[in-house]
């Protein structure tokens, strides 16, 4: 069954497989996870469409109620298993698509990575393997 939430979407948990919104934490799939954290909207108050599994809450559709602030910054692992995965490529992919980014030691999720965290908002994207131009 649907559901219609409203409210504030605080920020992503658990890798940023889970959405909060107020007190519900919600499911999200990795690629509506990129594209929501690529849009900016954490911080900003949205109408959410759920639907009620055996699992909890899962998204199925978002639609922001205020503006959205689109990333203009980001940080990106280069610990070993992320440079390994390919955190240089996901580096010029970033500058490529107009993101000023800054290299940091470590985010402490590198088995998921590449890691990257947009700002502002400090959404972390995790397995950011390529980024494509949003234009």
């Amino acid at each position: 069954m649907l559901r219609c939430l409203e409210g504030k979407i605080t920020g992503f948990e658990s890798g940023g497989k889970r959405l909060r919104l107020g007190e519900d934490k919600i499911r999200v799939g990795r690629d509506l996870r990129e594209a929501l954290a690529w849009e900016g909207v954490v911080g900003v108050q949205c109408r959410v469409w759920v639907r009620e599994t055996r699992k909890g809450l899962k998204l199925v559709w978002v639609i922001p109620l205020e503006p959205c602030v689109r990333p203009s910054r980001a940080m990106v692992c280069m610990g070993k298993s992320c440079r390994k995965r390919g955190a240089g490529k996901t580096v010029t992919a970033l500058e490529d698509a107009g993101l000023a980014v800054k290299c940091v030691k470590c985010l402490d999720r590198c088995g998921e990575g590449p890691n990257v965290v947009l700002l502002p908002g400090k959404v972390l994207v995790t397995d950011v393997r390529g980024v494509r131009s949003r234009e």
